[in-house]
């Protein structure tokens, strides 16, 4: 087998996606990322909120001055590579690239609007000999480019993300603990997932809560006399790794909108059955949650990332949810398998992913294509 060396193009210096950790750390046999040191995640909260400014105000100033500008960029010394991976963008350079989206929207430097300006010059660039494939991250990601450009087809190709299995600690001691983590606390639902665990937390002695996110001050006091609900800042990944996931059994995750949803994902890797929220902007929650096997899923389709409606209701429907769990040890067990097995085994896989992947970065070097 030949060693083929992968160069990882990104839009940014910064990463703020756990798709290319898990990518670098566990890539497919034989395949090295030339430059995979600089795909670190923003884990201090202060920089996270600096980037996150920085990179929306470039895309709204690219929004009003040029809207119709594709996220094109260009790979110095592209002659060291044998192919380009482009990470949420596409490629100017005259040489064998592929490119993987999680949604439509990063193929325009102006990021994720619903009404995109002419497609002309995104076209131009898939459709070019130097673009041997489009990687979608799910069925809802290829459905939006096909959507868009039904010309390239046969270029797109499904390639879910994927995510090593993990070791639980186990517990003796009759505990049952929920999660909830989220950067953004009001969009991913933090407010449910806190008041939801005040309540559990006070109903049953063996109920204990953790949160790790970003949480309003005015909402901190408001829960602080609650002692059986800990509640963290952000904190590095490798934290989370070690001392957060592997002691919980529970992932509550009641967000308005995710195009993936990655933190689902890594709850299923440690075990933790997830009871998330399908809104109008919850776009692949059925791919990573299977109801009723790895989780459960309520419906609140009122609600979007705009509005953030959640009605006692829905939230009461939530809380059931997660009691139905507390109370039925062999669900909970049963489900816990179910995750462990899906991420070792299903879609998300590390060995599925890294199959395929050889097999399309093999077939798009032996291409002898030339560009548009």
């Amino acid at each position: 087998m030949k060693n083929i060396k992968v160069f990882l193009q990104s839009p940014w210096k910064n990463t703020d996606s756990p798709y290319y950790k898990y990518l670098r750390k566990k890539s497919p046999i034989e395949i090295k990322y030339a430059n995979a040191e600089n795909f670190k995640l923003i884990q201090d909260k202060n920089k996270l909120r600096i980037n996150n400014w920085v990179k929306q105000r470039i895309k709204l100033l690219i929004g009003k001055l040029y809207p119709s500008m594709p996220n094109a960029h260009y790979t110095p010394n592209p002659e060291k590579y044998d192919l380009i991976h482009c990470a949420h963008c596409i490629s100017k350079n005259k040489s064998p690239w592929v490119c993987d989206i999680e949604f439509v929207g990063q193929f325009w430097a102006s990021g994720p609007y619903k009404d995109f300006q002419s497609g002309e010059k995104v076209l131009k660039y898939l459709q070019s000999d130097y673009c041997k494939k489009i990687l979608a991250w799910t069925k809802w990601s290829e459905k939006g480019i096909l959507k868009l450009f039904p010309e390239i087809q046969k270029k797109v190709e499904i390639l879910y993300p994927a995510i090593p299995g993990q070791k639980r600690k186990k517990s003796s001691s009759g505990k049952i603990n929920l999660l909830f983590i989220g950067r953004d606390f009001k969009m991913k639902g933090g407010g449910i997932a806190l008041k939801i665990f005040d309540e559990l937390t006070k109903k049953y002695d063996n109920v204990y809560a953790t949160v790790i996110s970003d949480v309003p001050e005015k909402i901190l006091k408001k829960y602080e006399l609650n002692s059986k609900t800990k509640i963290y800042g952000l904190m590095s990944h490798e934290k989370l790794s070690e001392e957060i996931y592997p002691n919980e059994d529970i992932f509550v995750y009641p967000t308005f909108s995710d195009t993936f949803g990655f933190a689902i994902l890594e709850a299923q890797s440690f075990g933790l059955p997830v009871v998330v929220m399908k809104t109008r902007d919850t776009h692949t929650i059925g791919e990573t949650v299977i109801d009723g096997k790895t989780g459960f899923i309520v419906e609140n389709l009122k609600a979007n990332a705009v509005n953030r409606v959640a009605s006692e209701k829905i939230i009461e429907q939530i809380k059931k949810v997660v009691e139905k769990l507390i109370n039925d040890k062999s669900m909970l067990k049963s489900m816990s398998k179910n995750c462990l097995k899906e991420i070792g085994k299903g879609k998300f896989s590390i060995e599925k992913r890294n199959k395929k992947l050889r097999k399309i970065y093999e077939e798009a070097i032996n291409e002898n294509g030339t560009g548009c």
